[in-house]
């Protein structure tokens, strides 16, 4: 480190480490261990053996026992308690008696073995503002992303973000290079945060922020995940800067230990006859392992002692606990420190023991990840029919649980369904009553009349349930008519994952509205477009409406409209009427005039194009439409700005009605108004191959970077001959939307894209 005098380094280490528990519950998370080395005494010796002097450890959460390690293993390192949490980048400020060029920030969680000089050295060298330091990681939403430009620029900041909209494989590692000035500008006794607050100003005020990828391995030990593959990769000798010097292999068989491969067992461990170790499993000091266990991929923390016969099987237990004889511990479990487990007991997988708690093998439901997604798709959870009663209700109470305000005011749910699922919508019903919340109880209807009835009823959220071939499908639609956005997903995933025992029922009342949402959704359409017509009526339009079983609500509601309208609706017209079409649950249109054909995005692009003829000046269609589309939204139009007009992208009636009143509004054929959109055609198709997803989208990213700061899900590319669309699926692969101006190009492009993400040129 060629500027290591001009360096001070602050550790931040006050965090609670809520996504550790029970581990943390006693111990703040910087003193978690690896193998048998705190984190915190790793990282205090990583920079003192690379040149820093200067150390300051920020504290919090049991900042005495931090202290203790401090005073006795690190003398030099100096460390500040911040009374009120005042977050990275205030508890870096809170140190504020650094008064060097440069300030070092790590992250106490963080384990990694590659050199802090180097890092320095770039900093220097590119005269940044600021440096973050980058790992690559094939699954970046559970960190924070960061995406750059061809010079190491860093040009956006993405939270935890999901699938859909990750553009980088480059996660934050809570690492930094601050120049001093910086920390200045940095607000005295505020809470502010790194990512959240300081770095967007920063980049807003085109401040000069770097990010450097230095080879090797980087884990922030942040879930119990991580914690484990740590620890595993140590023991397996892949992590050098956590040094393995447990027992060697020939003298485990000499032990008569039998040891799969790569373990770490303490030379203090004392391991009994006929002990079998695996997947690289961690067996810290002074453990004692009765005879006959067998133990694979698991930590077993120091001072525990495991009864004979034990099968403990990718499970992390805790210091100092008991473990009684024959006792099963399966996947997922992790069990706090000093807890005691009876003989026999058999855990469930994933059950998550208190520290200091007797067990007597009670079952329990969490799981060991925090990954536990209940959505397919956006806004959509599907069960099979034949679990769905008891799932749907513990769906209900997640969903209620999710947004009850407090405990004195319920969440208030719209409830709609198919008629297959009215039974399924009763037990919903039910679910969302025995959390105190309020009801309002739809009938029967199709998915784009529920999802208008959060606007029309003022409601927290709808839901839509429908049964289709063994398959029960749930949507949830936000207090806007769309999809719930990923936070909400998030929240009710993981309330969902609770135990029964997790969500209370102590609140259930009887409070249930039974509400015609179809009329009112009928009264609200003709409204809106009452108004955009001024008074006229649709004279000369003649329709024929295409009925499908699968759409009959949606053509029962647009029937009504168009004769409210003094549309004249026949049953064939040949060239002179309009034939019109609708999808399953009414969400998508088409139609149909002589050999005019246009497809739900023409119809919408018509619309959008006649917006302010129809006194529709703010309408929004939103982020997550083709490129066509969002170019014709308004600009500053928001949510609220037209209505239920703002629905069109995803309500068929809505699209269909709207396009009919700008046909009579204009007094133009279709032909003619189709001539002022600009020419497209949309090709959408789905690549499902083995590619690493994250690296992928980095390199989309990368290569068409003209909008990686766009808010919209995916990334979008503006190419030459058209538009691209590649939003990252939820399981595997990518879904590409090709928008050009004819179907032929648009096809090429999504070839063109597909073969870019299997890595050719």
């Amino acid at each position: 480190m060629k500027e290591q005098n001009r360096v001070s380094a602050v550790v931040l280490a006050g965090g609670f480490g809520t996504r550790l528990y029970p581990l943390t519950e006693n111990k703040p998370k910087p003193l978690v261990k690896i193998l048998d080395t705190e984190v915190l005494d790793f990282l205090l010796e990583k920079l003192e053996s690379e040149g820093v002097t200067s150390i300051t450890v920020s504290t919090h959460f049991h900042s005495e026992k931090i202290e203790k390690l401090c005073r006795e293993k690190h003398p030099s390192a100096e460390c500040k308690k911040e009374t009120v949490p005042l977050g990275t980048a205030g508890g870096v400020k809170f140190c504020r008696d650094i008064d060097s060029d440069y300030i070092l920030v790590v992250s106490g969680d963080a384990v990694f073995d590659f050199s802090l000089g180097e890092i320095i050295d770039f900093h220097v060298s590119c005269a940044a503002d600021v440096t973050v330091v980058t790992s690559r990681s094939s699954d970046p939403t559970q960190f924070g992303v960061v995406v750059t430009d061809d010079e190491a620029s860093i040009v956006c900041f993405s939270e935890k973000p999901p699938w859909k909209r990750v553009k980088s494989s480059l996660v934050n590692t809570g690492i930094y290079v601050l120049s001093k000035r910086i920390v200045d500008e940095i607000p005295d006794n505020v809470n502010c945060d790194f990512s959240k607050n300081l770095f967007p100003r920063l980049m807003r005020e085109g401040r000069n922020l770097k990010a450097f990828t230095p080879d090797g391995f980087w884990c922030d030990i942040g879930t119990l995940d991580e914690y484990h593959a740590c620890n595993i990769r140590a023991a397996n000798g892949k992590l050098c800067c956590i040094g393995n010097d447990g027992v060697a292999p020939d003298e485990l068989a000499c032990r008569g230990v039998h040891a799969d491969g790569n373990v770490y067992v303490s030379k203090s461990a004392i391991i009994g006859k006929n002990v079998h170790l695996s997947g690289h499993s961690v067996v810290c000091r002074d453990t004692h392992i009765g005879n006959n266990c067998d133990v694979a991929s698991s930590v077993i923390g120091s001072g525990t002692r495991l009864g004979e016969g034990c099968s403990v099987s990718c499970a992390i237990i805790g210091e100092n606990a008991a473990i009684g004889e024959n006792c099963i511990i399966p996947e997922g479990c992790v069990i706090g420190d000093e807890s005691r487990v009876a003989d026999g007991a058999v855990l469930s997988r994933g059950q998550k023991i208190p520290c200091r708690t007797m067990v007597s093998g009670r079952e329990g439901k969490n799981m060991f990840d925090e990954k536990n997604d209940i959505f397919v798709d956006d806004g959509l959870v599907v069960f099979d029919e034949k679990e769905a009663l008891a799932l749907v209700p513990r769906l209900a109470r997640a969903v209620a649980a999710a947004f009850m305000k407090s405990e004195f005011m319920c969440c208030h749910v719209a409830v709609m369904c198919n008629e297959a699922s009215e039974y399924l919508k009763n037990a919903f019903v039910s679910g969302v009553q025995s959390m105190g919340g309020a009801v309002f109880d739809c009938g029967v209807g199709s998915k784009n009349v529920c999802a208008c009835s959060s606007m029309r009823l003022e409601t927290d959220i709808s839901v839509y349930l429908s049964l289709n071939c063994g398959k029960v499908n749930v949507s949830l639609f936000g207090d806007d008519g769309r999809v719930i956005d990923d936070a909400d997903e998030r929240k009710i995933s993981k309330i969902f994952g609770l135990s029964e025992d997790g969500v209370s029922d102590s609140k259930a009342v009887n409070c249930t509205v039974k509400v015609p949402m179809k009329e009112l959704y009928t009264v609200s359409l003709l409204k809106t477009v009452k108004k955009a017509l001024g008074g006229r009526e649709l004279d000369g339009i003649r329709a024929v409406l295409n009925k499908k079983q699968n759409a009959s609500d949606g053509f029962d509601i647009l029937e009504k409209a168009l004769c409210y309208l003094s549309a004249q609706l026949v049953n064939e017209g040949g060239k002179t009427a309009i034939n019109l079409s609708l999808s399953e649950g009414g969400t998508r249109a088409s139609l149909r005039m002589g050999n005019t054909v246009l497809d739900h995005e023409h119809i919408c692009a018509v619309i959008m194009k006649n917006k302010d003829v129809l006194g529709l000046e703010k309408m929004y269609v939103g982020e997550n439409v083709p490129t066509v589309l969002k170019n014709m939204q308004s600009r500053g139009a928001d949510k609220t700005g037209a209505g239920m007009c703002n629905l069109i992208y995803t309500d068929g009636v809505v699209a269909l009605v709207l396009f009919l009143v700008t046909m009579s509004v204009r007094g133009e054929s279709i032909d003619s108004l189709c001539r002022e959109i600009p020419p497209f055609e949309i090709f959408a198709d789905e690549y499902i191959g083995a590619v690493d997803k994250a690296d992928a989208a980095e390199r989309l990213s990368r290569l068409y970077h003209d909008s990686r700061e766009d808010e919209g899900d995916g990334i979008r590319l503006s190419l030459a001959d058209g538009n691209v669309t590649v939003i990252p699926n939820r399981a595997k692969g990518f879904r590409i939307v090709a928008e050009a101006v004819s179907m032929e190009a648009a096809r090429e492009l999504s070839v063109k894209i597909a073969d870019i993400i299997k890595g050719k040129k």
